[in-house]
């Protein structure tokens, strides 16, 4: 699949070719592998704490 600016990006994980539109926002990966979910996410865990990684089964007790 080649296009007017001859640019064939690949994904990053999975090898697949994707988007020339999502590679000029800067992404690396194909809609499929880049929507995977995360195990974790980022919060702070007390107040005015300092940002801490949470993992997922652990975000219903933050804060308390």
């Amino acid at each position: 699949m080649k296009n007017k600016f001859n640019i064939n990006p690949m994904c990053k994980k999975c090898g697949e070719v994707f988007s020339v539109k999502r590679y000029k926002l800067g992404y690396k990966t194909c809609l499929t592998c880049g929507s995977e979910k995360k195990m974790y996410t980022v919060a702070p865990a007390y107040n005015k704490g300092a940002y801490q990684l949470i993992s997922r089964n652990c975000v219903r007790d933050i804060g308390k």
